[in-house]
Formats: structure tokens, C-alpha cells, sequence
């Protein structure tokens, strides 16, 4: 990812580098593990998605707060205008793993968080449903211009006859997350 014009930074299974325009490395920051991803802060920071928490950290590298996110896996996370964060990924059965249902099932999940890590809303995209099981991930995440979430992922249909391939999902959520189309 470009970082305010001044040059790159990469986010990996263990933590970033960062490097000028010509590939130098000006810091780096090995100090998590399992992460999915991450991306640079409006106040020059960095959020990490670590395999079941979030990171915050200054643009120093220095952490300022580290919070769960929720039961999942988590796959990509972004900033949006208010400061806050969306998370995407898996969430279990009945929509991040509540309940005693088994986390094996795997749903689209979302999660808000404000600017200090604290959980507002999680959703689910498809709803549990014995007879007509829709599962899946997502993948990345956007804000629309309108404040909206478009998710892209994937999903697979269990239980019928249909072939359970993976097909590629654009999913629209609003900022209560409540699911507008797939």
C-alpha cells in the first residue's frame, strides 16, 4: 500500500515494513503474528488484523491499542470516514459464533468498530438456515460514498443439489448492517 505520498508499506503473516520509493526499508515491525492484513490510518497510523484481534498502532510503529475483534476469521479490515473500522471474513453459524453453534460453519461476517476498537454492530450476511445452508467469506471491504459496506467474497451452497463450487458475492450493507443485496 502507498503510504501519504512518502513510499510503501507491506503488511505480512507477522507484521509490516515499511520502505521509501526506492525500496529501502525505513522501519519495520515483526512483532505479530498470524496477521491478514492491514492498512495505513487517517492519522498516519496503522491497523492490524492479527488472527483474533485488531492492533492499532502509531505511525512510530508503537502500539496505542490492541482489542478482539470477534470468533472467526477475520480477512480484511478498513478505515471508513468516521474513524472507525469494518472488519470482514468468516463469522460461525448464527452470525459470529453465538449461541453453542458450531464455529465450523462458515458465514459472511462483518463487524463495526469505532475508533478505539470498541464492537458496534456485527452482522451476518446469509442467515443459518438448516435446509438451505449458504456459507462463505469475505474477502475485502469498501465504504460506498453513501456510508454503505460493499463486501466481496465468496460462497457455497451446502445441503441441496446444486454443486457446492465457490461463486464469487458482492454483498451491500448499510452502516446498522443490515444486508441490502447480494
Amino acid at each position: 500500500e502507498e503510504i501519504n505520498g512518502s513510499g510503501y508499506v507491506f503488511f505480512g503473516t507477522e507484521g509490516f515494513i515499511r520502505t521509501d520509493y526506492n525500496g529501502d526499508t525505513l522501519s519495520t515491525n515483526l512483532n505479530y503474528q498470524w496477521l491478514q492484513g492491514g492498512c495505513q490510518t487517517l492519522d498516519g497510523g496503522y491497523i492490524l488484523l492479527g488472527g483474533d484481534s485488531v492492533y492499532k498502532l502509531d505511525g512510530m510503529g508503537i502500539e496505542q491499542w490492541a482489542k478482539p475483534h470477534y470468533e472467526g476469521e477475520a480477512l480484511a479490515i478498513t478505515q471508513v470516514v468516521d474513524s472507525g473500522y469494518v472488519i470482514t471474513g468468516t463469522g460461525g453459524a448464527d452470525g459470529i459464533s453465538q449461541g453453542g453453534i458450531s464455529k465450523a460453519d462458515e458465514h459472511i461476517g462483518v463487524v463495526k468498530m469505532n475508533s478505539i476498537g470498541d464492537t458496534l454492530w456485527t452482522c451476518q450476511v446469509y442467515p443459518h438456515n438448516i435446509n438451505f445452508d449458504i456459507e462463505g467469506a469475505g474477502d475485502d471491504v469498501i465504504q460506498a460514498n453513501n456510508g454503505d459496506y460493499i463486501i466481496a467474497g465468496l460462497r457455497y451452497i451446502l445441503n441441496t443439489s446444486l454443486p457446492s463450487n465457490n461463486h464469487a458475492v458482492l454483498v451491500r450493507v448499510n452502516d446498522i448492517g443490515d444486508t441490502l443485496w447480494t
